[in-house]
């Protein structure tokens, strides 16, 4: 069992040390944050529990496909192994060789690891510890360096629980919902679709030219048009589309609104690259970023799908690149994640503010986005944020998202910056459902 500090007591044990006593406050926040219930100070731990097993096995996990892949880079920018890892650790002051492999993949991808969780101050017991890492052992090395690998990961994670929620014949709720409807797209459906939309597009658009891409499902006609059509768009010098000759540029961006564990954004990405690279003279470093940052945006239910898909875009990205490199901030959201505080206290993150009329612009935008996002557990990316127009008495996403960064800088008040983490999961959900795509 994981080490947790009198979390589930109505009060410290005497002996505890306050950055101790610290750690118990925010685990049981966090819990409540998950929906645990407090009864007479005594603190429900189920969810987060169920919460610290996974971001756990997830910490391992994503560790060991750094590792095989040869990416699990040492701050002084070395790939290490898990048993140099292990070489490493006590020297650094880390418990083990995967907490010392958590903090190397922490810096390299700050917003999946985040060292300021507080599940991540929690060490499990030796005994437990060493049951996963067998299991790990026991996994072929190749099997971390498959392009799919990732994806049947979380279908077998929720095998058991889609099967006895079917069985149960209960009301399927937002809980239930993202392990019921979990369904691993095998790579020759990707591809047959992807070849047919962007692959026809960009073949109609270039006529007797070799393609960067080799598009393997693309389907013609027997004048040697794309089967599909062209989709009434047109490549441009720059890397953008538009609709007709006359409308204006816009990048090529493009939404997976039910993203799972990322196979259809990583395999865009493995097709846009190369096409931006052709196009615009771009080296694979440059393409990548552009790519990330401009073309590809996606939305999950879970936000454990979420996690594994920006892990898995990285991934597919450093391999393309062939070597680990700092990327820009990908569009991916978690679009499940309802609100768990009160309206008011989420009005809190704004009331810095010292400019009334300005104050009153942002709580009315902090109040919207709470209400029409209080039903996403259920809805995801059903919801539709253009019901929310900014206007003179509210704010905009784009005006929002500055403060919520700012809740998440100051860690004066630590329940305001766990708040602020969802808050701001939820805000970049919005941004990425009100913009349009092509």
């Amino acid at each position: 069992m994981p080490c947790t500090p009198a979390v589930d007591e109505a009060e410290p044990y005497a002996h505890m040390t306050p950055d101790q006593r610290a750690l118990r406050n925010r685990l049981r926040y966090k819990a409540r944050l998950l929906g645990d219930a407090l009864q007479d100070g005594r603190q429900d731990m189920d969810k987060l529990g169920y919460e610290l097993a996974y971001e756990y096995w997830h910490r391992m996990l994503f560790a060991k496909f750094l590792e095989a892949n040869h990416l699990l880079m040492h701050p002084d920018g070395v790939a290490v192994s898990m048993a140099e890892c292990a070489e490493l650790a006590p020297e650094e002051g880390y418990v083990d060789k995967w907490e010392a492999a958590a903090a190397y993949a922490s810096r390299m991808l700050p917003a999946i690891f985040r060292p300021d969780d507080p599940l991540m101050q929690v060490h499990f017991a030796t005994e437990d510890r060493i049951k996963l890492e067998t299991l790990l052992d026991q996994v072929p090395n190749h099997t971390f360096t498959a392009d799919d690998s990732l994806g049947w990961v979380y279908q077998f994670w929720q095998n058991d629980a889609k099967a006895a929620i079917n069985a149960s014949g209960d009301k399927i709720d937002g809980a239930r919902l993202p392990a019921v409807t979990q369904l691993f797209t095998e790579p020759y459906m990707v591809h047959f679709l992807i070849d047919n939309t962007i692959g026809a597009w960009w073949t109609s658009r270039n006529p007797r030219v070799t393609s960067p891409v080799k598009f393997d499902y693309l389907r013609l006609k027997d004048d040697g048009t794309p089967a599909a059509g062209n989709f009434g768009l047109r490549l441009t010098p720059s890397g953008t589309c538009h609709a007709q000759p006359s409308t204006p540029h816009s990048p090529l961006t493009l939404l997976d609104p039910c993203m799972g564990s990322g196979h259809f954004i990583a395999s865009l990405f493995l097709v846009l690259a190369p096409l931006r690279m052709h196009e615009e003279g771009l080296t694979k470093a440059e393409a990548t970023d552009k790519v990330i940052a401009e073309n590809l945006h996606g939305l999950e239910l879970d936000p454990r799908c979420t996690q594994i898909a920006a892990f898995n875009l990285a991934l597919t990205a450093w391999k393309y690149c062939g070597e680990y490199r700092p990327l820009p901030e990908m569009n991916l959201a978690c679009s499940g994640t309802a609100p768990k505080g009160k309206k008011e206290d989420w009005l809190k993150l704004v009331a810095q503010e010292p400019l009334a009329d300005v104050r009153a612009r942002l709580e009315n935008g902090m109040g919207n986005l709470y209400d029409l996002f209080h039903q996403t557990p259920e809805l995801g990316s059903l919801i539709d944020p253009a019901t929310i127009r900014p206007d003179a008495f509210t704010a905009s996403f784009d005006e929002i998202q500055p403060y919520l960064a700012k809740a998440l800088e100051k860690e004066v008040d630590q329940e305001v910056v766990e708040r602020g983490v969802i808050a701001a999961g939820v805000a970049k959900a919005g941004r990425i459902l009100s913009e349009s795509y092509i």
